[in-house]
């Protein structure tokens, strides 16, 4: 029994060794995986520096430069304008648009009055106006299809017309042969 004993000491030394094993290649591994994930970021951060720097690269040798030229251009151009003349041209147009503006107001209002004055003699002269006589209703010819008046025609003509004029080859009774022609019209 003694030597039991003295295994079951071992299997438990052995677990130990085991366990102890077990969490050290378990931080290991995760300090690998952070390792990893920090030299991917680092990766990450490179590339966006690179790009920033190309892109910082082009602007300040194209973009910058022709934003200032086109700055100058429009400095040059607003100094080469006369303000004073600017401000007479201006105050001249809205002078021109403001009495356009009232002068139309004043013939529109005139033309209402006139218009109001006439629509209401046109009023007057209806209220008082004779009353008209009473007329009698015309006599209205009855409403007839225009190919009710096709058909009365077609039927006049005999089977064999009707089927040479539709182009008809089956015999087929005169009455069809009419609704086809009247179709066809």
């Amino acid at each position: 029994m003694s030597t039991l004993f003295h295994l079951a000491a071992s299997v438990d030394a052995l677990l130990a060794a085991i366990t102890t094993a077990w969490a050290a290649l378990g931080e290991i591994v995760t300090a690998g995986a952070l390792l990893l994930v920090l030299d991917r970021i680092a990766a990450a951060i490179r590339t966006v520096y690179s790009a920033g720097r190309c892109c910082g690269r082009i602007w300040f040798r194209h973009g910058q430069p022709a934003l200032l030229a086109a700055a100058d251009a429009v400095s040059w151009l607003l100094s080469q304008i006369d303000w004073a003349e600017v401000r007479a041209t201006v105050a001249a147009g809205a002078r021109v648009l403001i009495a356009a503006v009232i002068t139309l107001a004043l013939t529109a209002h005139q033309l209402v009055i006139t218009t109001s004055a006439a629509m209401g003699r046109r009023y007057a002269a209806l209220l008082t106006a004779p009353a008209p006589a009473a007329m009698a209703p015309a006599a209205l010819a009855p409403l007839q299809h225009p190919l009710a008046t096709v058909a009365t025609e077609l039927e006049l003509l005999t089977r064999r017309e009707l089927q040479a004029l539709t182009g008809c080859r089956r015999k087929l009774p005169k009455a069809q042969l009419v609704t086809l022609a009247v179709a066809m019209a």
